[in-house]
């Protein structure tokens, strides 16, 4: 490869993937990253996962994930909103000890969207993560602005399970659940509790939106209020069409994907200017028919490099390499000896390798056409 004039950097390592398909997958690639990591929850059977992804469905890019608690609560009778008995805390210990052995790199937590999820359950499956020195990640139990249930107590929530049990935990798209509206007290909470020694991190994706199948949990009665949104800041991906009451109703029986607009750009910077700080997508570019997900899906780590470190200078360019590479890589390496050999570009480590032209990476999709591959991305 001639790479005169380009950037040679370690291949993006996404910290928030969904399971992948080859769409997805190539829509990865364009945005130069090499290891899709499926950490909001991969699979509650990493042996058939492995089997899939490396004999009958062979992908572009390299591939890992999290312990899916919905599915282990799904195998001991348990749904969205139902509170676990301590024979089924007990099961479900044993079933993620299972599967970390099949070989997954994390456990994956989301008290919000099955709010049954009891403490008791979290700190059983979390001493057995603790073990491993593996860590479990959260979409945390809140996510509003007012009232009872602000996104705050669910960042207190998940500090304190880390610091009882001193066990590795990540926050997931710290702006949209947790963060939003009170980023500064968040990153205040996580910044003393690391300063302690709890082992605390977190992910985000560089984007002041959201996004949610309308029949889901954020959607329930009060979402205006819990947010600080209303119709108008919702649109459909892939459309771009705009929620209005008159066709709410219609599209959230349809289990339609809204984008809501309901971050502020300066609370999504201030997380991602931590030096932690690692990126996550959040999301899969599923279909080039149907473009059926958030735009970030396509456009995350050219954003970052594009907008927020070339255009608007608010970290630097190594700064910006660093949380979408190093980081990541580095969170996992003590359990995955594939993830202590990524993220560097040195002799000896895997050859993961994303080329750029710094001058014009940029993202290019949109709430209307997802499916739109980054530019600048060379190889």
């Amino acid at each position: 490869i001639d790479a005169t004039g380009l950037i040679v950097a370690p291949g993006f390592i996404d910290m928030l993937g969904f399971n992948l398909t080859q769409t997805v997958s190539k829509y990865k690639i364009t945005d130069g990253v090499t290891t899709n990591l499926s950490l909001h929850g991969c699979t509650e059977d990493f042996d058939a996962f492995f089997n899939t992804y490396e004999n009958r469905s062979p992908q572009f890019v390299n591939f890992g994930g999290a312990v899916y608690m919905i599915r282990l609560r799904g195998e001991v009778g348990l749904g969205y909103h139902n509170a676990p008995s301590q024979a089924q805390i007990n099961q479900m210990a044993q079933r993620t000890r299972e599967e970390i052995e099949s070989g997954a790199v994390a456990v994956a937590f989301s008290p919000e969207y099955y709010p049954g999820t009891s403490p008791e359950e979290i700190m059983a499956v979390m001493a057995v993560a603790a073990e491993y020195d593996i860590p479990t990640h959260f979409h945390l139990r809140y996510s509003s602005i007012t009232g009872d249930d602000l996104g705050i107590y669910g960042v207190q929530e998940v500090i304190e399970y880390a610091r009882e049990l001193d066990a590795r935990v990540q926050i997931m798209h710290l702006h949209s659940t947790g963060g939003t509206a009170m980023m500064d007290e968040a990153l205040k909470l996580i910044n003393d509790a690391r300063a302690e020694g709890v082992k605390i991190t977190y992910d985000i994706y560089p984007y002041d939106s959201w996004a949610s199948r309308m029949s889901m949990q954020r959607f329930r009665p009060g979402w205006q209020e819990r947010y600080g949104i209303d119709y108008e800041d919702l649109v459909i991906a892939g459309t771009g069409a705009q929620v209005t009451e008159e066709n709410f109703a219609a599209y959230k029986a349809q289990g339609a994907l809204a984008i809501a607009y309901a971050m502020d750009e300066d609370e999504v910077l201030a997380a991602l200017s931590e030096d932690y700080a690692q990126v996550g997508s959040d999301g899969n570019i599923e279909s080039e028919s149907e473009a059926n997900n958030h735009f970030r899906g396509a456009g995350t780590f050219s954003r970052i490099l594009g907008k927020y470190c070339r255009d608007e200078d608010v970290f630097s360019l190594m700064e910006g390499l660093s949380k979408m590479t190093i980081n990541g890589a580095k969170h996992l390496e003590s359990v995955s000896q594939d993830m202590a050999h990524r993220g560097r570009l040195q002799e000896g480590m895997i050859a993961d390798i994303t080329v750029f032209d710094y001058k014009t990476v940029l993202d290019q999709s949109t709430p209307e056409k997802p499916a739109t591959e980054s530019i600048g991305i060379e190889y």
